[in-house]
């Protein structure tokens, strides 16, 4: 305890680090100072091969206890230890419970230190933790995860499903969008849109023609299904528009703004459709859905038409504002004003006038 508390006395010291880990009393809390790091402490430590080096053999000591080796690999994920990717992948088909914990840890910094070939091997586990973060990321061909659609777990079957997001070849996804667990039809339908998650921003890997063929029909079905779970039929909606079919979320917003409805759906329509440039017909259901009683429907209509056409958005947004919460309100002067253009100091913009030789800015602009 003397040792390990004169360390955190002194800071972080990479020689102090490697001889507490030699006590046992003092081991956990070294690693754990480690996982603490900032700044240039963290590149420090980054930069020390021989501390990292010194985690994976502690990492793969059998003789040490199970929090420290569990520790030891957290770190590694910490410091970003690529080279040690070998040696954890050397954990991850254990057998025991006491092996099984460290393989999920191994599996886990694997995945953080973007080494998904070796975490690969993890489909042989027997533990479907395990298996299920090797198929979501684990670099394994197309047939294999749409094979692992079929395993009696789950959260494999869910791993496997989203594993399929960023695979062109993902027809075999129509299988897991009638899967009976909910979770996984929902990661279905994010996945055949191309996203691991349907409200994320980013690119989007467009499925083959004959995958979309398969899949857009079940989309369509599971979008329309009132008997299914909400977050189902928002993940299908948003996958429907990010494949480029609006139909179905041009009839919910028409509907809600004739006569309501559930607003959550609405907003997953109003996202499918900003997946592309509104035609006037949507633009015009846009401006309908500012207008709606549902704060929540209304701002995110505004952000949406903010995001192709920032001028009559803000035009509406001066005469919709009381209709938004305070949060809200908030939100939308951020991205105002953080798309107004800066001026460089000195620069004399044609707003200005001039007041005993002194510039004086117009009201409107910051």
């Amino acid at each position: 305890m003397m040792l390990w508390a004169l360390v955190l006395l002194l800071g972080f010291d990479p020689s102090a680090s490697m001889r507490a880990f030699q006590h046992d009393e003092a081991r956990p809390g070294a690693i754990r100072q480690l996982l603490r790091l900032k700044g240039d402490e963290l590149k420090q430590a980054r930069e020390n091969d021989a501390l990292q080096a010194m985690l994976s053999l502690m990492s793969g000591n059998a003789k040490l206890d199970l929090e420290s080796r569990i520790l030891s690999l957290r770190a590694m994920a910490r410091l970003g230890c690529k080279a040690c990717a070998p040696q954890i992948g050397g954990l991850l088909l254990g057998k025991t419970p006491e092996e099984t914990a460290l393989a999920r840890e191994a599996a886990v910094a694997l995945t953080e230190l973007k080494a998904f070939d070796v975490l690969a091997a993890g489909v042989k586990s027997e533990d479907p933790e395990i298996r299920a973060q090797a198929a979501n990321y684990g670099t394994i061909s197309s047939s294999e995860r749409c094979a692992m659609l079929k395993a009696s777990w789950p959260l494999v079957r869910l791993g496997a499903a989203r594993g399929l997001a960023h695979d062109p070849e993902r027809g075999c996804l129509a299988e897991a969008l009638a899967d009976r667990d909910p979770s996984v039809r929902r990661a279905a339908a994010d996945a055949a849109g191309g996203s691991l998650d349907g409200m994320a921003e980013g690119n989007v890997v467009k499925p083959t023609d004959e995958a979309k063929a398969k899949l857009l029909p079940l989309l369509e079905a599971r979008a329309a299904d009132r008997r299914e779970k909400l977050e189902v039929r928002q993940s299908a909606l948003i996958a429907l528009g990010r494949l480029g079919s609006f139909e179905k979320a041009q009839k919910i917003l028409a509907a809600h703004h004739q006569k309501g409805g559930l607003s959550e759906l609405t907003e997953a329509a109003i996202f499918a459709i900003a997946q592309h440039q509104p035609t006037k017909e949507e633009r015009s259901l846009l401006q309908d859905a500012v207008d709606s009683k549902d704060c929540g429907v209304a701002y995110v209509a505004l952000r949406a038409l903010y995001a192709h056409d920032p001028v009559t958005a803000v035009e509406i947004y001066q005469k919709r504002r009381p209709k938004l919460n305070p949060g809200q309100q908030e939100q939308m002067e951020r991205l105002i004003a953080a798309q107004k253009p800066r001026r460089e100091l000195g620069d004399v913009d044609e707003r200005e006038s001039f007041v005993d030789g002194k510039p004086v800015e117009d009201e409107d602009w910051e």
